[in-house]
């Protein structure tokens, strides 16, 4: 799937301009300053990038302010990937080179990212015929409780999917029990429940044929609906 991003990189030569930014290039660290917008340049906030070395593997990250701005002082000298965390996912955009050069220079970056509406937990798995998560992919909801720890607005539904196999009634049962352990995660951790309602749908919405046991497992999933954000 074609992911809707962008990047466009400006540097610039340190200049008095930067005086007014909180943060300083220094001789050998560049300031990478970020402007985090959607595609009609509306401005995202609470939005974490992270720039991590492609030699030392280290990461460096700053989050989006009111403005969509955001500032991360970069070792010269190295190349780094970059990085935004999504309500489901890491969007890898480009890599970005900082030479080591005499003097004190910025970087701009502009990112786009059009968050989707509707999307699928990739990975979510349960135990067979049952609601229980599987502990290895419990790390796969984490990237949606981040986003709904930083964004205080946002409000989503979760909804429950299974394939055909056996009674519809006890499918519908088991995918609104999965929903629903799903919140139930989010809310340990802290989420409020009001912000998170949920849905099963049972097996009325496949999105591959139940004839294959690869077009069963692309069916028995768990879909995210954003509300408000």
């Amino acid at each position: 799937m074609k992911k809707n991003i962008s990047l466009t990189i400006i540097m610039l030569f340190f200049s008095y301009l930067l005086k007014a930014q909180s943060l300083e290039p220094t001789e050998d660290k560049s300031l990478m300053e970020v402007f985090f917008t959607d595609f009609k340049d509306k401005p995202r906030t609470n939005q974490w990038v992270l720039f991590r070395s492609t030699t030392t593997k280290k990461v460096f990250s700053g989050k989006t302010d009111a403005k969509g701005k955001a500032q991360v002082l970069l070792p010269e000298g190295d190349n780094y990937e970059v990085l935004c965390l999504t309500y489901s996912d890491t969007v890898d955009y480009d890599v970005v080179v900082i030479d080591k050069e005499e003097g004190k220079f910025s970087y701009q970056i502009t990112l786009k990212y059009e968050a989707p509406k509707n999307f699928e937990l990739k990975g979510l798995q349960f135990d067979s015929g049952s609601a229980n998560i599987k502990p290895a992919s419990v790390s796969k909801v984490n990237n949606l409780f981040n986003a709904l720890k930083e964004i205080p607005a946002l409000e989503i539904e979760i909804v429950g999917h299974t394939d055909n196999v056996g009674d519809a009634g006890e499918n519908q049962k088991l995918s609104e029990a999965r929903a629903n352990a799903v919140k139930d995660y989010l809310v340990k951790k802290g989420i409020a429940a009001t912000r998170i309602t949920t849905k099963g749908m049972g097996d009325k919405q496949p999105v591959a044929l139940n004839n294959t046991e690869k077009g069963k497992a692309e069916n028995r999933r768990i879909e995210v609906n954003i509300v408000k954000e």
